[in-house]
């Protein structure tokens, strides 16, 4: 009996595959959500890019039709230079505007449905068009966050005519393949702090949500500078 178990290769076969496959799979798995954000930063890179454009058309907007909550010309809400300027900003004002380029195209690489009901490689990819950017489209509005840095680690709420700013694209993205996105992401919890006050300036629910399901996040940010297009 002794000598059958020591001489059973399938046995072996069965032992040697158990050893080899959750590498193969932690590796594999790996790549792809290594692959995954390497594709959520380049579009955050181009989101950067339609939030400056956007900027330097909307900001010095004085169209008679125009209408931003009757925020001034040049100017981010009250035109301070502290991330309470972006969290009070109104709802209907010039910086919403301007939201709105980067938002539609974030929502591609935001979470999809299958991604909140299940845990599979499948699930994190996301199978549903529809259901991945309707489901994108609420996440983008608590998770990108379009800033304007001053250069000085502060924030600028009021610029000039024709002077060159920078337009800053913070974006909340969610690692959702399994075994790995403990490994190559955080927590909300353990976020850096200054983007979690960047975040935080969309709104409360973001902070909360993340932190009750537990997801596993990645803050990517990216720039963009161009001329301002006012007179």
């Amino acid at each position: 009996m002794l000598r059958h178990i020591r001489t059973d290769e399938p046995g072996v076969v069965y032992v040697e595959f158990l050893l080899v496959i959750i590498p193969f799979l932690i590796l594999f798995f790996g790549l792809t959500q290594l692959g995954l954000i390497y594709g959520a930063d380049l579009m955050v890179r181009h989101a950067a890019n339609k939030a400056v454009r956007a900027a330097i058309v909307i900001l010095p907007d004085d169209h008679e039709e125009a209408d931003y909550g009757d925020v001034p010309l040049n100017q981010i809400g009250d035109g301070g230079d502290s991330l309470d300027t972006y969290a009070n900003a109104p709802d209907d004002g010039r910086l919403a505007a301007i939201r709105q380029a980067p938002k539609l195209i974030l929502s591609a690489i935001s979470p999809s449905i299958d991604s909140y009901t299940g845990s599979s490689l499948a699930d994190a990819i996301g199978e549903s068009q529809l259901g991945t950017y309707l489901a994108g489209l609420l996440w983008t509005e608590a998770a990108m966050v379009v800033t304007f840095p001053d250069g000085k680690d502060g924030y600028r709420g009021s610029f000039g005519s024709t002077e060159m700013f920078t337009a800053r694209v913070t974006f909340l993205y969610k690692c959702s393949v399994p075994m790995v996105n403990r490994l190559m992401c955080s927590s909300w919890f353990n976020l850096d702090k200054k983007h979690k006050n960047v975040l935080k300036t969309a709104g409360k629910l973001l902070p909360i949500v993340s932190t009750i399901s537990g997801w596993q996040v990645i803050a990517l940010e990216a720039e963009r500078t161009l001329p301002n297009q006012g007179k």
